[in-house]
């Protein structure tokens, strides 16, 4: 019962529900306004009050960071929570109690292209966190022009674990994956990172310079730079080391790989061109959806 367009918010790391309470936002003639899971307790009230949000939604978060972060929600702002298995413990309407009483919807809303889909709220670096505002029609452009790089399909595989809250990973696995069907996966924690690539064994991965960088320094701990150089040179053993060093990164499979949000070495990109891993730099802002720049493939 609420007015068409409203905005409705939702705090959660990257799972399952996160993209279907985002499309049950938009069929309902809502706006999703999306929060960073790890936010201080000011800039939650401020985001939820600037945004005029009329709900929430309460999803995956880790105890600590929810702690802090409840205590910026308004007493009467409503409430609902992912399923008691994703989220913290609370006393919030249930997801599963709501879907329960209510039938499905038998029709099949479709929005208003020129229509607001979603606010992003930037990271406040410099400042006040800022709303950027985006139609299905900026979403849908940066869906669609993806495919003039990369040849996506269903057959491809993404493991999703930067913020779904942020413009890039929207774009990418939530877009992308709603455009050409390919398969994602969640990452469970920080701590199962490495157990996660290699369950989902992505073959279109994207990233940051700081974690390429960590990537390398764990290879370099099990071979020093000077004997995997020495070894990367040897005809026919190269290709045996390549594909082992890529394999314990859980990245043998990946045909592209992408870094984003800041610069990178060019060294590094070199580095991973040289064990045979594509890897390309992009450039974004939450202002574009993050469509802008892009190294093409070769």
């Amino acid at each position: 019962n609420l007015e068409p367009g409203s905005r409705i918010a939702q705090i959660s790391k990257n799972c399952t529900h996160f993209i279907i309470t985002d499309l049950a936002i938009w069929m309902a003639g809502h706006v999703s306004v999306a929060l960073y899971p790890t936010l201080n307790a000011e800039t939650v009230r401020y985001s939820l009050e600037h945004s005029e949000s009329q709900l929430v939604f309460i999803g995956k978060l880790d105890d600590g960071p929810w702690a802090e972060m409840q205590q910026g929600i308004p007493e009467d702002l409503p409430k609902i929570s992912f399923p008691k298995h994703i989220s913290p413990p609370n006393d919030f309407d249930q997801w599963d109690d709501i879907v329960a009483k209510h039938e499905p919807i038998s029709d099949n809303p479709s929005p208003d292209m020129d229509s607001l889909a979603i606010i992003v709220y930037t990271s406040g670096s410099t400042g006040r966190p800022k709303g950027v505002m985006h139609s299905f029609t900026t979403m849908c452009a940066a869906g669609d022009g993806i495919s003039k790089v990369f040849d996506l399909s269903e057959k491809d595989r993404m493991l999703s674990y930067l913020p779904l809250a942020h413009v890039f990973e929207r774009w990418v696995v939530q877009i992308g994956s709603l455009y050409y069907g390919f398969h994602v996966f969640f990452a469970e924690s920080l701590t199962t990172f490495v157990q996660d690539l290699n369950r989902a064994r992505p073959t279109f991965f994207i990233s940051v310079p700081r974690l390429w960088l960590k990537f390398q320094q764990g290879v370099f701990k099990k071979m020093p730079p000077q004997k995997l150089n020495r070894l990367l040179k040897i005809p026919i053993l190269n290709r045996i080391v390549k594909k082992k060093v890529l394999k314990g990164l859980g990245l043998d499979q990946v045909r592209y790989a992408g870094s984003g949000s800041a610069p990178i070495p060019p060294e590094l990109i070199q580095w991973y061109r040289d064990l045979g891993l594509e890897l390309l730099e992009g450039y974004g802002m939450s202002e574009n959806f993050a469509y802008s720049h892009i190294s093409r493939p070769g």
